[in-house]
């Protein structure tokens, strides 16, 4: 055909097409490679992989779906291409959710047991000052702290980092020992205070409701934190991240966390009374002698 590409409407539609087909595979491609990067990630670190990459591999899988409605006339060659991209997408995609569904379930276990762990303490200060270790080593973490809420303060009281991962983890205890923060108005904290929820932070520095004094302490790129509630009253917080890993925390992260205070919470009120009544038992005795 020597008619100019203007007036042949078949080529540019086969030009489209093939830079489709390319930028297709190649999308595929660095999907899969990506998913399987951090599925490597999540195995060696105890988490999670990223929803953004999960999301990803399923608007790729649409993508290619929606073009093989799209190009039901094209040639079988074509075809057989995007059905083997479709299939090693989807092959990736159930492969981490399988993961998933397996991780989340032993995290469960490990919660479970590191709060045995916890029931071995004898006073309330001995279950908090056991509780980030059990975070750290139950649910992959690599620095964990617990505060209280006093009044319209909240006090840090103890930070766990695991060995090697901080090389100013000093200067973040220090930091951390003498910090009083208030609980100022639309501070992340003060709404887990006001609506009793976990939270996740993904970008610390740029999100305008954290404390920045900590977040420069710490030098966190993404954590979560979640209320302490004996009962219905907030009286302290879990604050976790992976400070050192490739991986950021995740929504997962933040749920595992939930559970591991809300567990927490009934476990210290239970020591608190129990210490109350050992108190009483020897106020009592010592009286009637």
């Amino acid at each position: 055909d020597c008619r100019p590409e203007r007036e042949r409407p078949d080529v540019a539609v086969i030009a489209d097409n093939g830079r489709q087909r390319v930028d297709t595979a190649a999308a595929v491609a660095e999907a899969i490679a990506t998913a399987g990067r951090e599925q490597r990630l999540a195995d060696e670190y105890e988490g999670y992989v990223p929803i953004e990459t999960r999301e990803r591999l399923r608007t790729v899988r649409d993508e290619l779906r929606r073009s093989l409605q799209e190009h039901g006339g094209a040639p079988n060659a074509d075809a057989f291409k995007r059905l083997r991209l479709l299939a090693q997408t989807e092959s990736a995609r159930h492969l981490i959710e399988a993961r998933e569904a397996y991780v989340k379930l032993r995290a469960l276990v490990r919660i479970h047991e590191g709060l045995a762990r916890l029931r071995e303490a004898k006073t309330p200060q001995e279950l908090i000052d056991a509780a980030p270790g059990e975070l750290l080593r139950s649910l992959g973490f690599t620095r964990a702290m617990v505060s209280r809420v006093r009044g319209s303060l909240w006090v840090p009281d103890v930070l766990e980092i695991a060995d090697g991962v901080d090389p100013k983890a000093a200067a973040f205890k220090r930091f951390v020992a003498e910090a009083e923060i208030p609980l100022a108005h639309l501070l992340v904290e003060t709404e887990m205070v006001r609506r009793r929820i976990p939270v996740l932070v993904s970008d610390p520095p740029a999100h305008s409701h954290t404390y920045k004094p900590i977040v420069e302490a710490s030098r966190s790129t993404s954590y979560a934190a979640a209320p302490i509630m004996p009962a219905t009253r907030v009286i302290g917080f879990f604050h976790v991240d992976r400070f050192g890993q490739e991986l950021p925390v995740s929504a997962e992260d933040r749920d595992n966390l939930w559970v591991f205070a809300e567990h927490f919470g009934l476990m210290y009120e239970r020591s608190v009374l129990v210490e109350r009544l050992e108190r009483q038992r020897s106020q009592l005795h010592d009286l009637l002698s």
